[in-house]
C-alpha cells in the first residue's frame, strides 16, 4: 500500500445539528442550527468509489467535520469506513460525546482504525454543564485503546480563563497532557469570532491559560485555522453542486 500522503482534502459533513450549545459556536450566532439530520446525498459505497486513489493521484489525508456534531450525521460510520477502505488516512473532528458511534467505530477492522485520527474538541464549560466530561474522557481513551490516533484540542475563549486550572487538572488527570489550543478565526474578514478584540488582548489571555504550566505560547502550541502555507481542497460531500464525487 502506498503510504506517502499526496493531498489533504477537507470535507464538510452535511449536518448543523448538535447536542451541545457552546457560547462561541458560530452556527448558533448566525442562526444556522437545524434540528434536521438530512444525511449524505450519496451512498457510502458511492462516496468510497469517488475516493479511489487512482482518481486523486495517491494516498490522501481526509478531514471530516460537520457544522454541527460530525458523528450525529446518519451513516457517518459507513462513510468513514468506505473512505478508509480506499487506503487513505482520515481525521474526524468531534465533540466526543456520541458514545454509540464510537462503539461502532471500535468494531471496524484494525487496519482501518490504524489510519484514523480523532480531533476531540474539548468544549469544557458546555461538557461540564451537560454532565458529559467523564463521557468525553472515556471516549478519548476508548479510541486510543482501539488503535486510533487522538488529539484533544481547546478552542480559545474568554470564558475559559477563570477555569484554566480546572481544565489543566482535567486534562492531566485523564490524558496525561495539556490540550492543544486552537484559535478560531473569521477566514473572510480576518477578525476573531469570539469576543477578543485585539492581538494584545489575545496574547494576554493565551498567557493566562499557560500560566504555571508547561504550556508556552509558541506557534507549535497555538494554531490558527487559516490555510496559509497549505494547499487543500474543501468539498461539501452532501451538497447538490458536488463535483468531486462524480464517478469517472
Amino acid at each position: 500500500m502506498q503510504t506517502s500522503i499526496k493531498k489533504f482534502v477537507e470535507c464538510t459533513v452535511p449536518i448543523s445539528h448538535c447536542n451541545l450549545r457552546c457560547s462561541y459556536c458560530y452556527i448558533i450566532q448566525e442562526n444556522r442550527r437545524d434540528a434536521d439530520m438530512p444525511g449524505f446525498r450519496y451512498s457510502p459505497e458511492y462516496i468510497g468509489r469517488a475516493f479511489r486513489q487512482e482518481r486523486w493521484g495517491g494516498t490522501m489525508l481526509v478531514n471530516l467535520c460537520g457544522a454541527g456534531e460530525t458523528l450525529l450525521c446518519p451513516q457517518i460510520t459507513e462513510v468513514i469506513s468506505a473512505i478508509l477502505e480506499q487506503g487513505h488516512f482520515m481525521n474526524v473532528t468531534t465533540n466526543g460525546t456520541i458514545s454509540a458511534k464510537f462503539d461502532e467505530i471500535a468494531r471496524l477492522p484494525e487496519e482501518l482504525r490504524s489510519r484514523l485520527c480523532f480531533a476531540f474538541s474539548l468544549h469544557y464549560t458546555e461538557l461540564k454543564r451537560t454532565h458529559n466530561l467523564q463521557n468525553f474522557a472515556e471516549n478519548v481513551r476508548r479510541m486510543q485503546q482501539a488503535g486510533c490516533s487522538v488529539l484533544v484540542q481547546l478552542n480559545l475563549c474568554d470564558e475559559y480563563i477563570d477555569c484554566k486550572d480546572e481544565i489543566k487538572q482535567f486534562c492531566i488527570k485523564n490524558f496525561g497532557a495539556l490540550p492543544h489550543v486552537a484559535l478560531t478565526r473569521n477566514e473572510h474578514g480576518g477578525g476573531v469570532v469570539h469576543s477578543l478584540s485585539s492581538q494584545d488582548t489575545l496574547t494576554r489571555n493565551i498567557s493566562a491559560m499557560a500560566e504555571s504550566s508547561s504550556l508556552r505560547c509558541s506557534s507549535s502550541h497555538v494554531r490558527t485555522s487559516g490555510s496559509s502555507g497549505m494547499n487543500f481542497v474543501t468539498q461539501e460531500i452532501g451538497a447538490s453542486h458536488s463535483t468531486l464525487l462524480q464517478e469517472n
